[in-house]
C-alpha cells in the first residue's frame, strides 16, 4: 500500500503521539490511586454488601457510557485523512499554480478544493455532534462536583443512599456508645469518599475517551511503519538475492570500472514489477547512448537502477564513483536552498575562498544563462540566495542542470528525458 501523506504523519501525527501519550499517562496515576484508596476506605466502613449499589453504579455507567461512546478511533483515523487530502490539494495547487492559471482552470481547481473541505467539515461536524451528545448523556450520569449547577444527578443520589446505608448500620451503636458526632462526621466522610470516588472514575473515563482519540493518529502511525517495513524487506530481499550495484571499487583486476556496465541486471520496481530481464550492456566513456522506447517501459527505472536508487535482484551494476564518473540530471531539475554558486556546484559545497568564479560564468556562458549573475549583483551576486525554484523558469532550470554538468566534468552524463 502506498502512503501520499507520509509528510503529515511524521512532521504532525507522530508528534502529537509522542506529546500527548505521556501526559495521558502521567494524568491517570492520580485518580487510580483516588479510586484505589477511596473504595478500599468505604469497604472498611460500610462492608463488601454496603458497597454493591456502589459497584452496580459504576459497573452500569461504564458499560451504558462504552456502548454510547462514538467509534472515535475511527471518526479521528477518517478525519486525519480528510485533513490531510485537504492540505495535499492545497500544495499541490501552490506547486502548479502557473499550470494552472495557463490553462484557465481557477474554477476546477476551486471546485476540487471546495469539495475537499466540505467533505472534511462535514465529518467534523458527525465528529462534533457526537461528542456533544455523548457529553450530555455522560454528565447527566456522571456530575462534575465542583461545577456550580444545582441539578441532582444520579452520583449525588448515589452518594446520599451510602450515607443512609452507613448511618442504618451505625446508627444503633452510635446512640447506644453516645458518639453520634463521631456518626456524623463518618457519614461526611463517605460522603466527600463516594465524591472524590466518582470524580476519579470520571477522569479515566476521559482518559480511556482520549486515549479513544489518539488511537486514531496511531493507526495511521503504524500503517506508515508497516509500509516502511514492508519496502525495507523488500529492499533486502532483492539485495540478498543476489544482485549488486557498484559505484567506484575496484573491478576484478584491482582497477576501478571505467565503463558503465550491466550483466545479466534484472530491473524491479520496489512493488516487485519486473520491468527488465537478464539485461547486459557496456557504455564507454565518449560514447554516445540514447535509449528510446513507449512511455511506462523503464527508461527512468534504467537510471534508477544505475544510481542505486533501486537495488537488483539479479546480475551486477558496475560504473565509476559519482559525481565525477556518472553525473545524473533528472527529469524535474532540483534548486537546492542556497546561494546562486551552490546551484551551479552542487552537489558539492564549494566555500566561497575556495570558489572559482571564472570557471562558475564559463559555465553558465556555455548553457546561455550568462546574465543571472548579473541580474541578481545588488542581492550578492554569487552569494545572492533566494528560492530558486520560484525564482528561475522552467527553461533556466533545466539549463541550470546542463550547467552542473560541465561544472562537474562527470566520465558519463545521464539526462533523462531531455
Amino acid at each position: 500500500k502506498r502512503i501520499s501523506d507520509i509528510d503529515q504523519r511524521l512532521t504532525k501525527e507522530v508528534v502529537d503521539l509522542s506529546k500527548e501519550f505521556p501526559k495521558m499517562f502521567a494524568s491517570a496515576v492520580t485518580p487510580m490511586f483516588d479510586v484505589l484508596w477511596f473504595t478500599g476506605r468505604m469497604v472498611s466502613l460500610l462492608g463488601v454488601v454496603g458497597m454493591i449499589p456502589f459497584y452496580l453504579y459504576i459497573g452500569a455507567t461504564f458499560a451504558v457510557s462504552k456502548f454510547l461512546m462514538p467509534n472515535y478511533e475511527a471518526l479521528f483515523t477518517k478525519e486525519q485523512e480528510l485533513e490531510s487530502d485537504y492540505r495535499f490539494c492545497h500544495t499541490r495547487l501552490r506547486n502548479h499554480a502557473e499550470s494552472v492559471a495557463f490553462f484557465g482552470g481557477d474554477d476546477m481547481e476551486c471546485k476540487i478544493a471546495t469539495s475537499f473541505f466540505e467533505k472534511l467539515v462535514g465529518h467534523q461536524y458527525i465528529v462534533r455532534r457526537k461528542t456533544a451528545e455523548f457529553k450530555f448523556f455522560f454528565h447527566c450520569i456522571n456530575k462534575d462536583f465542583k461545577s456550580y449547577s444545582n441539578n441532582v444527578s444520579t452520583p449525588e443520589i448515589v452518594t446520599i443512599l451510602m450515607q443512609i446505608i452507613y448511618a442504618r448500620r451505625h446508627a444503633l451503636d452510635s446512640l447506644a456508645d453516645g458518639t453520634a458526632g463521631a456518626l456524623a462526621s463518618s457519614t461526611f466522610y463517605v460522603r466527600s469518599a463516594v465524591i472524590r470516588t466518582v470524580e476519579s472514575f470520571g477522569q479515566i473515563f476521559d482518559l480511556y475517551e482520549t486515549m479513544a482519540k489518539l488511537l486514531g493518529s496511531g493507526t495511521r502511525v503504524c500503517q506508515m511503519i508497516d509500509v516502511l517495513e514492508d519496502m525495507a524487506g523488500r529492499v533486502d530481499t532483492i539485495a540478498s538475492s543476489g544482485g549488486n550495484t557498484e559505484q567506484g571499487g575496484s573491478s576484478a583486476d584491482g582497477d576501478a570500472p571505467t565503463d558503465i556496465t550491466f550483466k545479466g541486471v534484472d530491473i524491479v520496481t520496489p512493488l516487485g514489477q519486473c520491468l527488465a530481464k537478464d539485461l547486459s550492456v557496456t557504455v564507454a566513456p565518449n560514447t554516445p547512448l540514447m535509449v528510446t522506447g513507449p512511455n511506462s517501459v523503464g527508461k527512468t527505472s534504467f537510471f534508477r537502477a544505475l544510481a542505486g536508487l533501486w537495488p537488483v535482484p539479479k546480475g551486477a551494476v558496475s560504473s565509476p564513483a559519482a559525481p565525477n564518473g556518472v553525473f545524473l540530471v533528472p527529469q524535474r531539475p532540483y534548486a537546492v536552498l542556497g546561494t546562486l554558486a551552490d546551484q551551479i556546484t552542487y552537489p558539492a559545497a564549494i566555500p566561497k575562498a575556495e570558489r572559482d568564479e571564472a570557471r562558475l560564468q564559463a559555465c553558465l556562458e556555455l548553457v546561455g544563462i550568462f546574465y543571472l549573475v548579473a541580474q541578481f549583483e545588488e542581492d550578492g551576486g554569487w552569494d545572492a540566495e533566494k528560492t530558486w525554484e520560484d525564482v528561475f523558469s522552467g527553461g533556466e532550470m533545466q539549463r541550470m542542470g546542463l550547467a552542473r554538468v560541465f561544472y562537474h566534468q562527470p566520465a558519463f552524463a545521464v539526462l533523462d528525458e531531455w
